[in-house]
C-alpha cells in the first residue's frame, strides 16, 4: 500500500480541474464580449416591461448609446394632461 499513485493521482485530478476552468472562464469571456450588448438589451427590455406592469407605469421606449441604455416610463395616472417621464440609464 503505497501513497505515492494515489497522490499523483489526486495531484492530476487537481490539475486537469484547474486547466479546464480557466480554459473554459476564457472561452466563456470570449463569447461574452461579443453577445453582451444583445443580452444587455433583452435583459433590460423584459425588467423593463416587468416592471411597467407591477408600478402602474407605461414603459415607452429605450434608447442605446455605446455600453448606455435609456429605458424612459411614463405614470399611467397623469395620462396626457401631465407629462411626467422617468429616464433610467442601465450600463452594461
Amino acid at each position: 500500500m503505497n501513497g505515492k499513485p494515489r497522490k499523483e493521482f489526486i495531484h492530476n485530478v487537481y490539475l486537469k480541474a484547474a486547466l479546464i476552468f480557466v480554459l473554459s472562464y476564457i472561452l466563456f469571456l470570449i463569447i461574452w464580449i461579443f453577445i453582451k450588448v444583445y443580452c444587455g438589451n433583452a435583459i433590460t427590455t423584459v425588467a423593463s416591461y416587468s416592471i411597467a406592469g407591477v408600478k402602474n407605469v407605461k414603459f415607452t421606449e429605450t434608447k442605446q448609446k455605446d455600453d448606455l441604455i435609456s429605458v424612459s416610463f411614463l405614470p399611467d395616472k397623469f395620462g396626457v394632461k401631465k407629462l411626467v417621464m422617468a429616464t433610467i440609464d442601465v450600463k452594461i
